[in-house]
């Protein structure tokens, strides 16, 4: 009896979950190495341009823009006025206006916050403290395919993850979404390793792991319905119903730590629950780049009030551009592998529950899932086992000259994926900000108070001016104009749009010259005049 044969004959194990393989081989030795690489391979793309230009230097364009500036407002005002929470002082005055960041649960705000207590709020610190937290995503894919995969397999699989540009360029993004990847899996891994072997340490460690991944980001609360859907593919969901019911718990309790720490921040439970209403229906689409006039984070124009089928078909070209075509072709060649496997079919039910935790959010918020191609993240880990799936039948069942050309195949699509990861960082180097933020640099220097009416908090390291953000009445620009030490330079009013008119704007008009360059229109003010 071959190799193949005794895969076919043995088939998958319902009872602990794995796909009994063939004996342990010369290639099956390499997997474990192969996953260490795939380790090595995510944090060498994480660090490449690491210290450059701050955005790019942060990776990914708006979010690591927020990360960084709220975590460079903890250190600046202090944990004691910040309560942990994402808050930016946007500008002076009895009181000052604060701007509290509840889209996300706080847990990522505390981790890097407590990073830079000690080595500081740059790109480089943040990237390295990010990139702790997705290391692991490989090796915990690799224990995860390991249940249904050969070492080598799974170890191209852990390889193939690495390499997937959608991973190799969004993962080190200093923004949640990354490090809620790494939260899924490590889950996932101790749900599997509970449902083989029963006892309150291993559901402990599930359900912390649980904890978690959702108090890092809303995506975080998947676990329960992915691993219930992880279940489907042996019929194990009634013996795991009372773990997944404790893990349903922990989420409601995040839920409720959540509510009680905007509560401490807020000062109101009735602004928690407008807060929790936000997030719950977000908006429609993105204000906030067609009142700067300049171009969204991805290169796809996404209108306002998008149908359904035409969310589909951006986040589908965003999936297809992200993925890499190549790439999804070998993970549609690997699930048909699974498909013929006699006694493996049951496999691509795991393999469907990893690539539903990309679309949860999709499905959440599909008006932000057409320029938020990240979220797509979460599902790069069914593609990488897919993949693994098609080496594993080449690897264990054809030979070992099929195999040596197997191993050449992950050899080649994994540098084919990392070198369009690491052309995609050089094509990506002007973000959205970027244009504004060289237009005022032009217009502006370091001693001129430039007020807007709008927040714009990530543009703030990329320009030499003096930004003060809200300032919407005569009041709040008012409260700017006194504010000491006042720099000594020109007092300016930047429109956030060309056209806009009220009737304050109508005033300023008759009294001062409206100045306008390369489609920034301001006005020049006397801080002790009337406005």
């Amino acid at each position: 009896m071959g190799p193949r044969d005794e895969i076919r004959a043995r088939g998958f194990d319902g009872a602990s979950g794995r796909l009994a393989t063939a004996p342990r081989s010369t290639w099956d030795r390499i997997g474990p190495w192969l996953a260490l690489l795939a380790v090595a391979c995510l944090l060498f793309q994480a660090a490449w341009r690491a210290n450059s230009q701050w955005e790019l230097g942060t990776r990914g364009e708006i979010g690591a823009g927020y990360t960084a500036y709220y975590v460079r407002c903890m250190l600046e005002q202090g944990w004691s006025v910040t309560r942990g929470a994402a808050v930016a002082r946007l500008s002076a005055g009895d009181p000052p206006h604060v701007e509290l960041q509840f889209h996300h649960p706080a847990l990522y705000w505390w981790y890097h916050g407590a990073w830079a207590q000690f080595a500081g709020a740059s790109p480089l610190a943040l990237r390295a403290a990010h990139a702790l937290l997705i290391a692991p995503a490989a090796l915990f894919l690799y224990a995860l395919a390991r249940r249904f995969l050969a070492p080598i397999g799974a170890g191209a699989a852990a390889l193939l993850f690495a390499a997937i540009p959608l991973v190799g360029y969004w993962a080190p993004m200093v923004n949640q979404d990354g490090a809620v990847l790494t939260a899924l899996l490590g889950a996932l891994l101790a749900f599997q390793r509970w449902r083989e072997h029963a006892s309150t340490a291993r559901l402990a460690v599930f359900l912390a792991a649980v904890a978690w991944a959702a108090n890092l980001d809303w995506l975080g609360y998947a676990c329960v319905p992915v691993c219930a859907l992880w279940t489907l593919g042996d019929g194990g969901f009634r013996a795991a119903r009372r773990a997944l019911a404790a893990a349903l718990f922990v989420e409601l309790g995040c839920i409720a730590l959540f509510a009680l720490h905007a509560r401490l921040a807020l000062g109101a439970w009735a602004d928690v629950g407008h807060e929790l209403a936000r997030i719950a229906m977000m908006p429609d689409g993105p204000d906030i780049f067609g009142a700067l006039g300049t171009p969204g984070p991805t290169s796809i124009a996404t209108p306002q009030h998008l149908g359904l089928a035409e969310i589909a078909r951006i986040v589908g070209t965003l999936g297809l551009r992200e993925f890499d075509p190549l790439l999804l072709c070998g993970a549609l060649l690997g699930a048909v592998a699974l498909w013929r496997r006699r006694g493996a079919r049951r496999a691509l039910v795991p393999l469907a529950a990893l690539a539903s935790a990309g679309l949860w959010n999709v499905a959440l918020f599909p008006q932000h899932a057409a320029y938020h191609e990240f979220w797509l993240l979460a599902s790069a880990p069914a593609v990488a086992l897919a993949l693994g799936a098609l080496f594993d039948v080449l690897f264990t069942a054809r030979g070992p000259r099929v195999a040596a050309l197997a191993c050449a195949g992950v050899a080649a699509l994994a540098a084919h994926g990392i070198g369009d990861t690491l052309a995609r960082v050089e094509e990506r180097r002007t973000t959205s900000f970027e244009p504004l933020a060289a237009l005022l640099d032009a217009q502006f220097g370091a001693s001129d108070l430039v007020c807007m009416p709008i927040a714009v908090p990530q543009i703030l390291p990329l320009t030499r001016c003096q930004l003060r953000f809200d300032c919407r009445t005569p009041e709040q620009l008012r409260i700017e104009a006194q504010r000491e030490p006042r720099p000594a330079g020109r007092f300016v009013y930047v429109l956030a749009r060309p056209a806009e008119e009220n009737e304050w704007t109508r005033r300023l008009a008759a009294q001062h010259p409206l100045h306008a360059n390369d489609g920034l229109h301001w006005f020049e003010l006397d801080p002790a005049g009337a406005w």
